[in-house]
This record gives C-alpha cells, sequence and structure tokens, in this order.
C-alpha cells in the first residue's frame, strides 16, 4: 500500500512522514501538532484499521475526542508553507 501511495506523488516531490494529534479542523485543512495540512480529493483517510472514513469523521480535540482517539500518522508534502495531506491514518492511540 505505501509503494502504491509513493508512486501517487509527482515525480520528484518530497513526502514527510509524521505523527501527532489531530488538533482541529476546517474546510479543507486539519491542524496535526501545532502544524497546519491542506486536504485535497485525492487525499487518503483511514481509520486505525486501514478502513476509509470520510472528512466528517476525523476526531479533533477542539471537538471533545481524546488525545488517543485523535492520535494519527500522516504523510505529506508539496513544498508549500501549509504542506498538502497525501495520506492520514488514525492510530488508536499515543505512542508510549
Amino acid at each position: 500500500m505505501l509503494a502504491l501511495a509513493a508512486a501517487a506523488l509527482p515525480f520528484g516531490a518530497r513526502a514527510d512522514q509524521g505523527a501527532g494529534v489531530i488538533e482541529s479542523k476546517e474546510p479543507g485543512k486539519v491542524v496535526i501538532g501545532g502544524a497546519t495540512f491542506r486536504l485535497s480529493d485525492a487525499t487518503v483517510l483511514e481509520d486505525d484499521e486501514g478502513r476509509p472514513i470520510t472528512y466528517a469523521e476525523l476526531p479533533t480535540l477542539a471537538s471533545g475526542a481524546s488525545a488517543d482517539a485523535a492520535a494519527a500518522w500522516y504523510e505529506a508534502g508539496d513544498g508549500q508553507a501549509e504542506p498538502l495531506l497525501h495520506r492520514l491514518q488514525l492510530t488508536g492511540g499515543m505512542p508510549d
């Protein structure tokens, strides 16, 4: 699956990976660990078991979710100040 996601990136694009808590969201954007990321129609959103979810289903601290519920792994990047989020997967908990 990761190979397919990497192949979908434009040639020469750099993708950064990270993890954090989804703090808040607004149309077309999410804030993870203080950094704002843009979303597109191609952004893949998944639950902690890898099943597709919708933007509306993303838990955030601002909406009252726990840090464990809003914990996520992501892959993003396109060289912009607010990187484009390629993939976001909930992890079901914060790392120890």
